[in-house]
């Protein structure tokens, strides 16, 4: 009995080690040689063309080794309709082999060079393109409200995707986003909007871009069973905006951020502009016929009002203080002060309550206590100029509109 209980030890010792060893040629066949690189770089593109419901070009796939990673060049990604969703230069990435045997892909350490996306919803459109591109159609038929209308509270689950596409360690270099939306139904005040003409020449979308990105991210879901819409951990970001007729430049910014049908929720631990630092929520909703609507709720330390001179070109130089929150839409700004300090050369104010500015301006329950404010501050925001010249200390309410002011 031991004789044989040596001789199977003995058996199973050597097949273990002849079945490593086919293991380890069967891997370096796979992953060192031509031949071998080729046939999981073939399932690699499938994989990724099976990922999107369009069109994947890829004009050249190389790796000097498949642990080394793996580059496409001069890649382009279409949609059903044959418009262009992303365009880049190369895209360096590893892959997950486990994810790809389970039918994932899960790509780390990402490097995209100068990628140019387009996400869009024509006016004959339901969904954005990157919802009809990502998400299967079966997912879509199972979701009870339409994928550009969800509701307020954006944790409902629908079907989702069976599979998970994830980046891990992406970087992006030198980037550019192009958000193009229906404008609203009878909008007139296009003055303070950028815009696109339609097949007619007349003006027919909105137009958002955001140029010179540099982006950092600690892992991107973009599908995942039981998840609407995707979710980015960002580490760093920077880019120039061109949102409104001026454009803005963010140094710096590092939070979550996830979009869910119509909508993108940002949380940012750190805000970095030109001249100041901020933090705090923004959520930017794009319902279908209703415009685009960014409300903002932060906290600034101090928050130099030129940093946004972009959204109110009349606001003066100097600093705000303390919670703060802004709601723009098509119309114009609301400030919400939240017992918000405001210093500047022309004084300080600490205010609560709205004030909105667009081609009117108005006060909604508006308190301000003043301290040594000059009264020429007020010259930009009034047709003539007030007629008399001095400071003011003391306490101001207003609410209204500025035709209803009398001086």
């Amino acid at each position: 009995m031991k004789a044989w209980m040596r001789r199977l030890r003995k058996w199973g010792t050597r097949f273990a080690l002849a079945f490593g060893m086919v293991l380890i040629l069967l891997l370096i066949l796979a992953t060192q040689t031509t031949a071998g690189k080729e046939l999981v770089l073939r399932e690699v593109l499938a994989r990724v063309g099976g990922a999107i419901a369009g069109e994947l070009e890829v004009d050249e796939l190389s790796s000097p080794g498949l642990f080394r990673g793996f580059t496409f060049r001069d890649v382009t990604i279409r949609g059903e309709d044959g418009k262009v969703f992303l365009q880049a230069d190369s895209i360096r990435t590893g892959i997950s082999g486990p994810a790809l045997l389970r039918g994932d892909l899960v790509l780390t350490r990402v490097h995209l060079w100068k990628p140019q996306v387009t996400l869009e919803r024509l006016p004959d459109q339901e969904r954005m393109n990157v919802v009809s591109i990502f998400v299967p159609k079966s997912a879509l038929d199972s979701l009870t409200p339409p994928a550009d209308t969800l509701p307020e509270a954006t944790g409902e689950e629908g079907a989702g995707p069976r599979r998970t596409v994830i980046l891990r360690g992406a970087v992006l270099y030198e980037g550019s986003l192009d958000i193009l939306l229906p404008l609203a139904p009878g909008r007139q005040n296009l003055d303070r909007v950028l815009v696109e003409p339609g097949d007619d020449g007349r003006p027919a979308l909105r137009r958002m871009s955001f140029r010179d990105i540099d982006l950092e991210l600690g892992q991107a879901i973009l599908r995942s069973p039981g998840q609407r819409g995707e979710r980015f951990e960002v580490q760093n970001l920077s880019f120039t905006g061109e949102v409104w007729p001026d454009p803005f430049r963010v140094s710096g910014a590092e939070g979550e951020i996830r979009r869910e049908g119509g909508r993108l929720l940002a949380s940012l631990r750190t805000l970095d502009l030109p001249n100041s630092q901020t933090q705090g929520m923004v959520d930017v909703q794009w319902a279908k016929g209703a415009g685009v609507r960014v409300v903002v709720q932060g906290d600034a330390d101090p928050l130099a009002l030129q940093d946004i001179s972009f959204i109110e070109d009349r606001l003066p130089r100097g600093n705000a203080r303390g919670p703060f929150g802004l709601v723009l839409d098509d119309d114009g700004v609301l400030l919400d002060f939240q017992d918000t300090e405001l210093t500047s050369e022309s004084g300080g104010i600490r205010a609560r309550g709205g004030l909105f500015l667009g081609r009117d301006i108005g006060f909604r329950d508006l308190a301000l206590e003043l301290t040594a404010l000059d009264l020429a501050v007020t010259d930009p925001w009034v047709v003539d100029t007030l007629p008399l010249r001095g400071w003011l200390d003391g306490s101001l309410s207003l609410s209204g509109t500025m035709d209803e002011l009398e001086v």
